[in-house]
Parts: structure tokens; C-alpha cells; sequence
């Protein structure tokens, strides 16, 4: 599948630059060349999933999936993408810092006419969904009227780190769409990644589809989150908190928590109902 665009985006998927266009999708659309009656949204099978930062008129993050596959299918994860062939994706762009994954709550702001061709350049804020038949022609094209964005970071063993994003759409006649995007990057990195979800449903639900194929265990397990089921992966190794596997006195749960008196540094680091407290030699123990 050949993929063309014409203004860029810097994604975590590495994609070249190219000129700026003023429009919101590949080039203007005549929207009299879009039959209404199969314009509207439909759910798809995700197989790649992208997120970027946006560095044109309005800054921010991009979040996107489609179901091409293959590496050249993250460039869908640009507003004016187009695929030599059949496939659909939903592209979302919130204001948010220009970093590779900045956490925290995003909504759309979908009113009156500000997501829509009409409006220019693709505005933060803004979500579409677009399909395209064999011929790579665009067959329906429609804006979200609402929805948000949770963005999350996880510390992985190996000194990486896991971006998640957990998005929900609405678009009009009731379609919704919900899709969890989670990309692993080193923090030095610049963008340079997508994922492509080619594990199918093979993997452990505490493990990850990587770029070649395989399931791979997540590098730790962090304070307060339940140890699996099989002992794997460890919880995080921290040299200021002893946090291993452990019960929960007050809820009969195993968790990745500290033991009552030890080294703690955060409340949510110590098993229940154990709080971090400053003790009389000056450091913080789970009492």
C-alpha cells in the first residue's frame, strides 16, 4: 500500500516532511462527491495505531488508527493522508503540550462549525473519520461531536517508558468509537515510532504486541497495580522503596506494594492501610 500527504506531522512514527497545505484533509474536498448515505461512521478493526505531535497552525497532540497495515500505514496518522487503497481511520487532535507524550485529560470542542472542512486547517480539539474504497477514493468522511482523551505514562524496567492513550469518540447517528493506543519509547528519544498490532489476540493481558511480532512482558509493575496472576513481570525496583509482591492486610489482595516499616516514598506506595510516614531518624517508612 503507497501512502501519500501533503503537510507533516511528527510523529512517533518516522515519516518525511512535505508541503504545507491550508486544508483539513489531503487537498480541498467537494463534499457533493461524498454519498451521505455512506458517509457515516462505521467501526473497524484496528491494525495500526499512531500517536504524534502536530506542529502546524494549532499545536498538539495526534492520536489515530487505522486498519491499513504495514509501516507505511502510520503516515495515516496525518490529516491529509491517503491510502492507494481501501482502509478507514479516525484521526484525533487535542491541545496539548508539544512533547512526545503528554500526560493528562483532553476533550474535544466540537461546537458550532470549528471541526469541519469549513474551519480551515485540521483544529486541535477535532477529530474525523474517513474511509476510502479500492481505488483509494474517499468515501465518507465525517467530524466527532464529542468525546475526550486520557493520557498516561508507565516507567518500564529497561528505562523506558509506556504512552497511553485511551480515547472515546461519538460521531453523528450515535457511532461511537473507543481504541487504546500504548507505544514504549525511550525518554531521549525523538518521535520515531508506531505500533502495528500483529499479535492478534495471542498475548498475556499484561503483555504487549512489539514492532516484530511478538508478545512481550511489560518491563515492571507499578506501586498499587495487582500482581499477575503468575509472578510475571516483577514489580518496579526502586533504590528509595521496597516495593515487591505483596498482601494487602486490609483487602486480601496481592499488589506491588511496600510492607509495613519499610522504605516508602509515596502513600500509594505502601500496602493497605498502611500510610508513608516520616519516622523519628528523618526518612519515610509504611506505618
Amino acid at each position: 500500500m503507497v501512502i501519500t500527504w501533503a503537510w507533516s506531522v511528527a510523529l512517533l512514527a518516522a515519516c518525511d516532511d512535505a508541503p504545507a497545505d491550508d486544508t483539513a484533509g489531503g487537498g480541498p474536498v467537494d463534499a457533493s462527491t461524498i454519498d451521505a448515505s455512506s458517509s457515516a461512521f462505521a467501526p473497524f478493526a484496528a491494525k495500526t495505531r499512531v500517536i504524534g505531535v502536530d506542529d502546524s497552525i494549532e499545536r498538539g497532540v495526534v492520536l489515530a488508527a487505522t486498519d491499513a497495515a504495514g509501516p507505511i500505514a502510520c503516515s495515516l496518522g496525518m490529516a491529509t493522508a491517503t491510502p492507494a487503497g481501501a482502509a478507514a481511520s479516525v484521526l484525533a487532535k487535542f491541545d496539548a503540550p508539544s512533547e512526545l507524550c503528554p500526560v493528562g485529560t483532553y476533550a474535544l470542542d466540537a461546537r458550532g462549525s470549528r471541526c469541519s472542512d469549513s474551519a480551515g486547517p485540521f483544529r486541535a480539539n477535532c477529530a474525523i473519520y474517513r474511509r476510502w474504497d479500492e481505488s483509494g477514493a474517499e468515501v465518507a468522511r465525517t467530524f466527532a461531536t464529542g468525546g475526550g482523551a486520557r493520557i498516561t505514562q508507565q516507567r518500564l524496567a529497561d528505562s523506558r517508558i509506556r504512552c497511553t492513550a485511551e480515547i472515546e469518540l461519538l460521531f453523528p447517528g450515535g457511532g461511537r468509537w473507543a481504541e487504546t493506543i500504548a507505544i514504549d519509547y525511550a525518554g531521549f528519544e525523538s518521535p520515531p515510532l508506531c505500533t502495528h498490532d500483529t499479535c492478534g489476540a495471542s498475548c498475556e493481558p499484561w503483555q504487549t504486541c512489539s514492532d516484530r511480532g511478538t508478545c512481550e512482558d511489560v518491563g515492571c509493575v507499578e506501586a498499587g497495580s495487582a500482581c499477575p496472576g503468575d509472578g510475571s513481570p516483577a514489580c518496579c525496583v526502586f533504590s528509595d522503596r521496597d516495593l515487591a509482591c505483596n498482601e494487602s492486610p486490609s483487602q486480601g489482595t496481592r499488589t506491588c506494594c511496600v510492607e509495613h516499616v519499610g522504605d516508602c516514598r509515596y502513600d500509594s506506595d505502601c500496602c493497605a492501610p498502611y500510610h508513608c510516614t516520616l519516622n523519628q531518624l528523618g526518612t519515610y517508612t509504611c506505618l
